[in-house]
Protein backbone atom coordinates (compact mmCIF):
# COMPACT_ATOMS: atom_id res chain seq x y z
CA UNK A 1 0.00 0.00 0.00
CA UNK A 2 0.93 3.55 -0.62
CA UNK A 3 2.13 5.53 2.14
CA UNK A 4 2.88 8.78 0.56
CA UNK A 5 0.73 10.74 -2.01
CA UNK A 6 -0.11 14.02 -2.95
CA UNK A 7 -3.08 15.64 -4.62
CA UNK A 8 -1.84 16.27 -8.27
CA UNK A 9 -0.79 12.37 -8.17
CA UNK A 10 -4.40 11.66 -7.20
CA UNK A 11 -5.40 14.04 -10.50
CA UNK A 12 -3.46 12.69 -12.45
CA UNK A 13 -4.50 8.54 -11.43
CA UNK A 14 -7.96 9.70 -11.73
CA UNK A 15 -7.14 11.04 -15.61
CA UNK A 16 -5.44 7.61 -16.05
CA UNK A 17 -8.78 6.10 -14.74
CA UNK A 18 -10.98 7.80 -17.07
CA UNK A 19 -9.27 6.36 -19.82
CA UNK A 20 -8.87 3.11 -18.44
CA UNK A 21 -11.23 2.36 -16.10
CA UNK A 22 -11.15 -1.29 -15.49
CA UNK A 23 -7.37 -1.25 -14.78
CA UNK A 24 -7.37 -3.10 -11.14
CA UNK A 25 -3.46 -2.20 -10.87
CA UNK A 26 -4.97 1.92 -11.47
CA UNK A 27 -7.82 1.20 -9.00
CA UNK A 28 -6.22 0.80 -6.24
CA UNK A 29 -3.38 2.86 -6.86
CA UNK A 30 -6.30 5.65 -6.52
CA UNK A 31 -7.88 3.91 -4.24
CA UNK A 32 -4.72 3.75 -1.61
CA UNK A 33 -4.01 7.42 -2.85
CA UNK A 34 -7.29 9.25 -1.89
CA UNK A 35 -7.28 7.13 1.38
CA UNK A 36 -3.89 8.02 2.48
CA UNK A 37 -4.81 11.51 1.53
CA UNK A 38 -7.55 11.27 4.19
CA UNK A 39 -10.01 11.04 0.70
CA UNK A 40 -12.18 8.36 1.59
CA UNK A 41 -15.17 9.44 -0.24
CA UNK A 42 -13.22 9.42 -3.43
CA UNK A 43 -12.05 6.46 -2.76
CA UNK A 44 -15.24 4.30 -2.55
CA UNK A 45 -16.54 4.28 -6.45
CA UNK A 46 -12.22 2.36 -7.29
CA UNK A 47 -13.12 0.31 -4.36
CA UNK A 48 -16.66 -0.86 -5.37
CA UNK A 49 -15.15 -1.39 -8.83
CA UNK A 50 -12.45 -3.61 -7.79
CA UNK A 51 -14.74 -5.39 -4.86
CA UNK A 52 -16.76 -6.39 -7.91
CA UNK A 53 -14.30 -7.68 -9.62
CA UNK A 54 -13.65 -11.83 -9.71
CA UNK A 55 -9.94 -11.67 -8.85
CA UNK A 56 -11.09 -9.23 -5.95
CA UNK A 57 -8.42 -9.42 -3.45
CA UNK A 58 -9.27 -9.45 0.98
CA UNK A 59 -7.75 -5.92 1.43
CA UNK A 60 -9.67 -4.75 -1.84
CA UNK A 61 -12.50 -5.45 0.54
CA UNK A 62 -10.81 -4.19 4.24
CA UNK A 63 -10.54 -0.88 2.04
CA UNK A 64 -13.68 -0.40 1.17
CA UNK A 65 -14.78 -1.10 4.52
CA UNK A 66 -12.80 1.02 5.65
CA UNK A 67 -13.96 4.09 3.44
CA UNK A 68 -17.78 2.70 3.66
CA UNK A 69 -17.11 3.51 7.85
CA UNK A 70 -15.17 6.83 7.70
CA UNK A 71 -17.71 7.97 5.11
CA UNK A 72 -20.23 7.25 7.91
CA UNK A 73 -22.29 4.94 5.79
CA UNK A 74 -22.55 1.56 8.96
CA UNK A 75 -25.13 -0.49 7.64
CA UNK A 76 -23.22 -1.01 4.26
CA UNK A 77 -20.24 -1.57 6.18
CA UNK A 78 -21.52 -4.00 8.19
CA UNK A 79 -23.03 -5.91 4.97
CA UNK A 80 -19.67 -5.92 3.41
CA UNK A 81 -17.38 -6.79 6.33
CA UNK A 82 -19.48 -9.87 6.92
CA UNK A 83 -19.58 -10.98 3.57
CA UNK A 84 -16.09 -10.82 3.36
CA UNK A 85 -15.26 -12.44 6.56
CA UNK A 86 -17.09 -15.40 5.04
CA UNK A 87 -14.52 -15.95 2.74
CA UNK A 88 -11.37 -14.60 4.83
CA UNK A 89 -12.41 -15.08 8.60
CA UNK A 90 -9.24 -15.23 9.91
CA UNK A 91 -7.70 -11.61 7.70
CA UNK A 92 -6.55 -9.14 10.21
CA UNK A 93 -7.53 -6.00 8.56
CA UNK A 94 -11.30 -7.10 7.95
CA UNK A 95 -11.41 -8.09 11.28
CA UNK A 96 -10.33 -5.05 12.44
CA UNK A 97 -12.55 -3.59 10.36
CA UNK A 98 -15.47 -5.10 12.01
CA UNK A 99 -13.83 -4.44 15.27
CA UNK A 100 -14.16 -1.09 14.73
CA UNK A 101 -17.65 -1.43 13.56
CA UNK A 102 -18.66 -3.21 16.69
CA UNK A 103 -16.95 -0.78 18.64
CA UNK A 104 -19.14 2.60 16.82
CA UNK A 105 -22.28 0.67 17.38
CA UNK A 106 -21.34 0.04 21.42
CA UNK A 107 -20.54 -3.65 21.04
CA UNK A 108 -17.57 -3.45 22.90
CA UNK A 109 -16.90 -7.40 23.89
CA UNK A 110 -17.84 -8.10 20.27
CA UNK A 111 -15.73 -5.92 19.04
CA UNK A 112 -12.80 -7.54 21.37
CA UNK A 113 -13.58 -10.85 19.94
CA UNK A 114 -13.21 -9.48 16.36
CA UNK A 115 -9.60 -8.21 17.23
CA UNK A 116 -6.66 -10.45 16.38
CA UNK A 117 -4.56 -11.39 19.49
CA UNK A 118 -0.98 -10.99 17.27
CA UNK A 119 -0.80 -9.91 13.72
CA UNK A 120 2.16 -10.76 10.62
CA UNK A 121 1.37 -7.42 9.64
CA UNK A 122 3.77 -4.44 11.10
CA UNK A 123 1.37 -1.65 9.63
CA UNK A 124 -1.39 -3.12 11.52
CA UNK A 125 -0.07 -3.92 14.64
CA UNK A 126 0.16 -0.35 16.34
CA UNK A 127 -3.76 0.10 14.76
CA UNK A 128 -4.60 -3.35 16.74
CA UNK A 129 -3.08 -2.59 19.92
CA UNK A 130 -4.77 0.93 20.43
CA UNK A 131 -8.01 -0.25 19.39
CA UNK A 132 -8.04 -2.71 22.32
CA UNK A 133 -6.91 -0.35 24.26
CA UNK A 134 -9.16 1.83 23.52
CA UNK A 135 -11.81 -0.89 23.97
CA UNK A 136 -10.59 -2.49 27.65
CA UNK A 137 -10.67 1.43 28.96
CA UNK A 138 -13.92 1.22 28.08
CA UNK A 139 -14.74 -1.41 29.41
CA UNK A 140 -13.74 -0.72 32.57
CA UNK A 141 -10.30 -3.03 32.54
CA UNK A 142 -7.70 -0.52 33.19
CA UNK A 143 -5.31 -2.73 34.58
CA UNK A 144 -5.53 -4.72 31.14
CA UNK A 145 -4.98 -1.70 29.15
CA UNK A 146 -2.06 -0.69 30.91
CA UNK A 147 -0.29 -4.07 30.72
CA UNK A 148 -1.42 -3.42 26.73
CA UNK A 149 -0.02 -0.21 26.15
CA UNK A 150 3.11 -0.82 28.29
CA UNK A 151 4.40 -3.85 26.37
CA UNK A 152 3.48 -2.12 22.98
CA UNK A 153 5.57 0.77 24.01
CA UNK A 154 8.16 -1.62 25.06
CA UNK A 155 7.79 -3.20 21.59
CA UNK A 156 7.93 0.13 19.47
CA UNK A 157 8.69 2.80 21.84
CA UNK A 158 8.46 5.62 18.82
CA UNK A 159 4.53 4.26 18.55
CA UNK A 160 3.01 7.72 19.28
CA UNK A 161 -0.31 6.68 18.64
CA UNK A 162 -0.61 4.29 21.11
CA UNK A 163 1.25 6.30 23.63
CA UNK A 164 -1.65 9.16 23.03
CA UNK A 165 -4.71 6.32 23.52
CA UNK A 166 -2.56 5.35 26.91
CA UNK A 167 -2.87 8.67 28.28
CA UNK A 168 -6.21 8.79 29.46
CA UNK A 169 -5.87 5.14 30.59
CA UNK A 170 -2.87 6.51 32.85
CA UNK A 171 -5.20 9.43 34.38
CA UNK A 172 -8.17 6.74 35.20
CA UNK A 173 -5.33 4.72 37.28
CA UNK A 174 -4.52 8.05 39.02
CA UNK A 175 -0.88 8.12 37.54
CA UNK A 176 -0.41 11.56 36.37
CA UNK A 177 2.70 11.41 36.05
CA UNK A 178 3.32 9.08 33.88
CA UNK A 179 0.46 10.19 31.76
CA UNK A 180 1.37 13.44 31.74
CA UNK A 181 4.79 12.51 30.50
CA UNK A 182 3.52 10.33 27.61
CA UNK A 183 1.73 13.30 26.67
CA UNK A 184 4.23 15.98 26.49
CA UNK A 185 5.80 13.42 24.37
CA UNK A 186 3.20 13.45 21.97
CA UNK A 187 2.32 17.01 21.85
CA UNK A 188 6.20 17.59 20.79
CA UNK A 189 5.61 14.27 17.69
CA UNK A 190 2.63 14.96 16.81
CA UNK A 191 0.81 17.72 18.14
CA UNK A 192 -2.39 18.16 20.16
CA UNK A 193 -4.02 14.50 19.39
CA UNK A 194 -6.86 14.57 21.05
CA UNK A 195 -6.23 11.69 23.61
CA UNK A 196 -3.75 13.73 25.22
CA UNK A 197 -6.29 16.90 25.06
CA UNK A 198 -8.11 15.08 27.72
CA UNK A 199 -5.18 13.90 29.90
CA UNK A 200 -3.64 17.04 29.83
CA UNK A 201 -6.96 18.99 31.73
CA UNK A 202 -7.66 16.54 33.57
CA UNK A 203 -4.46 16.76 35.03
CA UNK A 204 -4.34 20.42 35.02
CA UNK A 205 -7.74 20.17 37.43
CA UNK A 206 -6.29 17.69 39.53
CA UNK A 207 -3.61 20.38 40.00
CA UNK A 208 -6.06 23.02 41.14
CA UNK A 209 -4.95 24.77 37.85
CA UNK A 210 -8.37 26.02 36.07
CA UNK A 211 -7.38 27.96 33.79
CA UNK A 212 -4.56 25.78 32.21
CA UNK A 213 -7.29 23.60 31.72
CA UNK A 214 -9.43 25.61 29.87
CA UNK A 215 -7.30 25.66 26.51
CA UNK A 216 -6.81 22.06 26.45
CA UNK A 217 -10.90 21.53 27.01
CA UNK A 218 -11.80 24.40 24.64
CA UNK A 219 -9.31 22.55 21.99
CA UNK A 220 -11.05 19.36 22.37
CA UNK A 221 -14.57 20.30 22.23
CA UNK A 222 -13.76 22.36 18.94
CA UNK A 223 -12.93 18.93 17.69
CA UNK A 224 -15.77 16.61 18.76
CA UNK A 225 -18.61 17.50 20.55
CA UNK A 226 -20.33 13.59 21.34
CA UNK A 227 -17.12 12.53 24.03
CA UNK A 228 -18.94 12.91 27.60
CA UNK A 229 -15.42 12.74 29.21
CA UNK A 230 -14.25 16.09 27.93
CA UNK A 231 -18.18 17.32 29.17
CA UNK A 232 -17.37 15.98 32.30
CA UNK A 233 -14.23 17.59 33.20
CA UNK A 234 -15.73 21.14 31.48
CA UNK A 235 -18.42 20.81 34.47
CA UNK A 236 -15.78 20.29 37.20
CA UNK A 237 -13.86 23.32 35.67
CA UNK A 238 -16.90 25.54 35.87
CA UNK A 239 -17.68 24.01 39.57
CA UNK A 240 -14.17 24.48 40.55
CA UNK A 241 -14.99 28.17 40.11
CA UNK A 242 -17.93 27.83 41.90
CA UNK A 243 -19.94 28.92 38.36
CA UNK A 244 -22.42 25.99 39.19
CA UNK A 245 -24.91 27.78 36.43
CA UNK A 246 -22.59 27.07 33.46
CA UNK A 247 -20.83 23.70 34.80
CA UNK A 248 -24.97 22.29 34.96
CA UNK A 249 -25.13 22.26 30.72
CA UNK A 250 -21.94 20.77 30.37
CA UNK A 251 -22.38 17.85 33.05
CA UNK A 252 -25.99 17.09 31.41
CA UNK A 253 -24.29 16.80 28.27
CA UNK A 254 -21.67 14.32 29.84
CA UNK A 255 -24.84 12.40 32.11
CA UNK A 256 -26.58 12.27 28.07
CA UNK A 257 -23.50 11.19 26.38
CA UNK A 258 -22.50 8.60 29.53
CA UNK A 259 -25.52 7.37 30.78
CA UNK A 260 -23.99 4.13 32.10
CA UNK A 261 -20.83 6.44 33.83
CA UNK A 262 -22.02 6.91 37.61
CA UNK A 263 -19.19 9.49 37.97
CA UNK A 264 -20.98 11.89 35.60
CA UNK A 265 -24.32 11.83 37.57
CA UNK A 266 -22.75 12.27 40.89
CA UNK A 267 -20.74 15.16 39.98
CA UNK A 268 -23.94 16.37 38.43
CA UNK A 269 -26.15 15.88 41.66
CA UNK A 270 -23.65 17.74 43.25
CA UNK A 271 -23.61 20.75 41.27
CA UNK A 272 -27.25 20.58 41.20
CA UNK A 273 -27.75 20.68 45.01
CA UNK A 274 -25.14 24.06 45.21
CA UNK A 275 -27.86 25.66 43.08
CA UNK A 276 -30.26 24.95 45.18
CA UNK A 277 -32.17 22.08 43.40
CA UNK A 278 -32.26 19.48 45.92
CA UNK A 279 -35.08 17.50 44.14
CA UNK A 280 -32.95 17.16 41.07
CA UNK A 281 -29.73 16.77 43.06
CA UNK A 282 -31.49 12.88 44.49
CA UNK A 283 -32.81 12.34 41.04
CA UNK A 284 -29.36 12.26 39.83
CA UNK A 285 -27.48 10.39 42.93
CA UNK A 286 -29.98 7.90 42.32
CA UNK A 287 -29.48 8.21 38.59
CA UNK A 288 -25.64 6.83 39.54
CA UNK A 289 -27.28 4.16 41.47
CA UNK A 290 -28.75 2.37 38.66
CA UNK A 291 -25.87 3.24 36.58
CA UNK A 292 -23.90 1.16 38.94
CA UNK A 293 -25.76 -0.54 41.60
CA UNK A 294 -22.31 -1.98 43.80
CA UNK A 295 -20.60 2.28 43.57
CA UNK A 296 -20.29 3.24 47.36
CA UNK A 297 -20.57 6.84 46.59
CA UNK A 298 -23.91 6.59 44.56
CA UNK A 299 -25.06 5.48 48.40
CA UNK A 300 -22.83 7.75 50.48
CA UNK A 301 -23.94 10.68 48.38
CA UNK A 302 -27.77 10.47 48.50
CA UNK A 303 -27.04 10.19 52.79
CA UNK A 304 -25.21 13.36 52.57
CA UNK A 305 -28.22 14.47 50.75
CA UNK A 306 -30.76 13.29 53.44
CA UNK A 307 -28.48 14.72 55.88
CA UNK A 308 -28.24 17.62 54.64
CA UNK A 309 -32.11 18.39 54.49
CA UNK A 310 -32.99 16.68 57.96
CA UNK A 311 -33.60 13.33 57.16
CA UNK A 312 -30.83 11.75 59.47
CA UNK A 313 -32.67 8.39 59.44
CA UNK A 314 -32.81 7.50 56.30
CA UNK A 315 -28.82 8.83 55.53
CA UNK A 316 -27.99 6.26 58.08
CA UNK A 317 -29.59 3.81 56.22
CA UNK A 318 -27.52 5.11 53.37
CA UNK A 319 -24.57 5.12 55.14
CA UNK A 320 -24.56 1.86 56.35
CA UNK A 321 -24.94 0.29 52.96
CA UNK A 322 -22.73 2.70 51.41
CA UNK A 323 -19.77 1.56 54.17
CA UNK A 324 -20.51 -2.03 53.43
CA UNK A 325 -19.40 -1.75 49.65
CA UNK A 326 -16.57 0.67 50.42
CA UNK A 327 -16.02 2.15 53.79
CA UNK A 328 -13.32 4.58 52.55
CA UNK A 329 -15.74 6.67 50.39
CA UNK A 330 -15.26 9.81 49.85
CA UNK A 331 -19.05 10.53 50.44
CA UNK A 332 -18.86 9.23 53.49
CA UNK A 333 -15.81 10.57 54.64
CA UNK A 334 -17.27 14.17 53.91
CA UNK A 335 -20.77 13.47 55.35
CA UNK A 336 -19.68 14.64 58.96
CA UNK A 337 -18.00 18.19 57.37
CA UNK A 338 -21.12 18.78 55.05
CA UNK A 339 -23.39 18.67 57.74
CA UNK A 340 -20.84 20.78 60.27
CA UNK A 341 -20.83 23.97 57.41
CA UNK A 342 -22.64 22.66 53.63
CA UNK A 343 -20.48 25.97 52.09
CA UNK A 344 -20.42 25.69 48.01
CA UNK A 345 -16.56 25.07 48.25
CA UNK A 346 -17.09 21.95 50.25
CA UNK A 347 -19.56 20.64 47.57
CA UNK A 348 -17.43 21.48 45.20
CA UNK A 349 -14.22 19.66 46.65
CA UNK A 350 -17.00 16.35 47.07
CA UNK A 351 -17.71 16.43 43.92
CA UNK A 352 -13.89 16.50 43.09
CA UNK A 353 -13.30 13.61 45.23
CA UNK A 354 -15.64 11.61 44.14
CA UNK A 355 -14.88 12.15 40.17
CA UNK A 356 -11.64 10.78 41.27
CA UNK A 357 -12.98 7.02 42.44
CA UNK A 358 -15.32 7.08 39.46
CA UNK A 359 -13.17 8.23 36.67
CA UNK A 360 -13.25 4.38 35.39
CA UNK A 361 -16.06 4.00 32.71
CA UNK A 362 -17.44 1.29 35.22
CA UNK A 363 -16.81 1.99 38.76
CA UNK A 364 -16.95 -0.64 41.39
Amino acid sequence: MITTSDPARLDRLTGYLGVDPDNPHLLRDHANCALTLGYPEAALPSLARLCARDDAQADDFAAHISALRQTRQPEAARAAVASALARWPRHDWLRLEAALLNFAAGELEAALEHLPQVTDDAGLYPRIAETRIRLLHHLGRIDEALAIGEAMLADLPGATSVKAVLCPVLLDANRLDRAQMLAREVLAESGPLYDVLETLAGAALDAGDVEAAGPWLDQALAARQDDGRIWLLRGLTHMRAHDFARAEPAFAQAVALMPAHAGSHLARGWNLYAMGRTDDAMAAFEGAAAASPAFAEAYGSQAALFALTGRPERAQELLRKARLLDHQAASVQYVAALLRDAKPEDIALLAEQVIVRARNPNPK
